[in-house]
């Protein structure tokens, strides 16, 4: 209500006058907005934003980060909708389960990732065992829409850090978990990825600048003759030129997999060792992974180039072995379309990967580089 004076003629206050406001629906209004700005629409749930408030007041002693194997291809498979209808049935049976603990709270984060979080002073031998029982009920949950039946796999991480890094911890443990194929795991120090991380981060950023300034470049090594002792051919090896240090693909080529740029590394060792061994008479062999070879731009960018510096009948492509070959058409189509150019082909690290005697006899190569540890004593 808003009170008003009334005055007179000589400004003197005879009397007031009160207004009264109906509020009701702004009222309404912010409720609805706040409990949408912690609510997920799906299942209702507290969503993220109410587990970090919760996380921020400190109330919070424990924490299990429930995920859902594979659940990325149940929805490409079956469609959102039906994926909605997992989540949700999910949902409700934990919901169910943890009714009567009142120092329990559910919520739903993202897609699958679902919290089941502990406000008291429990054991952390209680809650793993409450936790574990949980995933024991709900692991391989039937779910059916139309005419599909689908059992759920599930994977747990558990974390009792500080509130602040709760959540973070238990993302670790839920990941180990997959790893070591077990429904269920705890957060220990030895998990902790952060310093790994934190080191990828820093390749790939170098990675990156080091391919924008064209510092991505192969160094050649001599390969020897044992009966004459001469140099006979060279293996262009990458090496990352950073300043005044050059360094190894140890450091930078898995980053370079897993950040996409890969296909840029390859790219810059072809363009440069053809460039410099175009106009020699010696030969050079280039190192090619399945990655290189089963993408399709980067074999058109091979084969063009191979065909521009007319390098041919001097190039020998090894393809490294370790990292095995499922894909043996795809790989013998380009071998075979290759060797029509004059290359030939070898398979290096012989030994420590898939390799076998069919293996050699579908790639049919002309060199073999057994692995070290083959040979070794």
């Amino acid at each position: 209500m808003t009170i008003l004076p009334i005055l007179d003629e000589n400004n003197e206050i005879i009397e007031y006058i009160g207004v009264r406001h109906d509020i009701t629906t702004i009222v309404e209004q912010r409720e609805t907005i706040s409990k949408q700005a912690f609510t997920h629409p799906l299942t209702g749930l507290p969503n993220r934003q109410k587990l970090i408030k919760d996380l921020q007041e400190g109330s919070v002693l424990a924490l299990a980060l429930v995920d859902i194997d594979k659940f990325s291809q149940i929805n490409d498979l079956y469609g959102y909708k039906n994926g909605d209808t997992i989540l949700t049935k999910l949902a409700h049976e934990v919901d169910i389960y943890i009714k009567d603990f009142k120092d329990f709270a559910l919520y739903h984060l993202n897609a699958d990732e679902f919290i089941l979080t502990a406000n008291s002073s429990e054991s952390k031998a209680e809650f793993e065992a409450f936790v574990k029982n949980l995933i024991e009920r709900i692991d391989h949950l039937e779910v059916h829409f139309d005419d599909i039946h689908i059992m759920l796999d599930l994977s747990c991480g558990i974390s009792f850090e500080p509130p602040n890094k709760l959540l973070q911890t238990a993302t670790m443990a839920m990941k180990h978990s997959r790893l070591i194929r077990e429904n269920v795991a705890i957060y220990t120090e030895n998990l902790n990825n952060s310093k790994e991380y934190e080191k990828n981060i820093l390749w790939s950023s170098r990675l990156h600048i080091a391919l924008l300034s064209d510092n991505i470049t192969p160094y050649f090594q001599p390969i020897v003759n044992n009966i004459t002792q001469e140099w006979e051919k060279y293996e262009a090896l990458v090496r990352l030129i950073e300043n005044d240090a050059v360094h190894s693909p140890f450091h930078f080529l898995k980053i370079a997999k897993q950040t996409k740029q890969y296909k840029s590394i390859t790219r810059a060792v072809v363009r440069k060792s053809f460039e410099t061994f175009k106009n020699l008479e010696c030969s050079v062999s280039i190192n090619l992974s399945k990655y290189d070879i089963i993408d399709s731009s980067t074999r058109k960018f091979l084969i063009d180039s191979i065909k521009e510096s007319n390098i041919g009948n001097r190039l020998v492509l090894e393809i490294v072995e370790s990292e095995g070959i499922e894909n043996f058409e795809e790989i013998t189509f380009f071998i075979n379309e290759v060797k029509k150019l004059g290359c030939q082909i070898a398979i290096d690290d012989f030994g420590t990967g898939y390799s076998n005697f069919a293996y050699l006899l579908k790639l049919n190569p002309d060199f073999i580089k057994i692995d070290g540890s083959i040979v070794k004593n």
